[in-house]
């Protein structure tokens, strides 16, 4: 199995025979595996993706603030961005370790636009991670929270019984002009 595990249900139905189960399952009725459902179509993470960044893009907003924050012990990243015309012209980064030693902010964490958040959601689907809080151990997991206009406003992200996997990252939208 690989790093990013998939864990899958199988749901079956098993006729009886004469009291017995069959040998074989008479039908899946579904397989389930994050991001993708056995027919293909988008998982329901995936989905609710499309829809968010569907909104967005109907919204039509291109002129707001952003903060982002990435809270993960013993880590706190926040980028902040000013954004005209769908454009981020204004930037800044703050990231500490253990809440009071500021650190360099590494390299390509930083999201400063809205579309940078579902570019980032999405990777996180692909790598395979369940869209609901896993039961078993070693599984990894995303759950995200959209708000108004698509705008993602909370992702919660980690491996189940991997003690300090967790972080949660967190999104404030200002919008600074109406859509056209």
């Amino acid at each position: 199995m690989n790093a990013a595990r998939v864990v899958g249900i199988l749901c079956c139905v098993l006729p009886l025979m004469a009291g017995r189960a069959a040998a074989q399952p008479a039908m899946v009725t579904r397989l389930v595996l994050p991001g993708i459902a056995a027919d293909s179509t988008p998982g329901p993470g995936a989905a609710a993706l499309a829809a968010a960044e569907a909104t967005w893009a109907n919204a039509r907003i291109q002129d707001y603030e952003m903060s982002y924050t990435i809270r993960g012990w013993p880590l706190v990243f926040t980028f902040e961005s000013t954004v005209r015309g769908g454009v981020p012209v204004a930037t800044s980064e703050h990231c500490t370790l253990a809440g009071a030693d500021a650190i360099p902010c590494p390299a390509g964490t930083g999201v400063f636009t809205v579309e940078g958040l579902f570019a980032l959601i999405g990777r996180m689907l692909a790598g395979g991670a369940m869209t609901a809080r896993p039961t078993e151990d070693g599984v990894s997991y995303v759950l995200v929270d959209y708000g108004a206009n698509g705008v993602p406003v909370s992702i919660e992200r980690g491996v189940r019984g991997v003690p300090d996997s967790e972080s949660r990252h967190t999104v404030e939208i200002r919008v600074l002009s109406p859509a056209p």
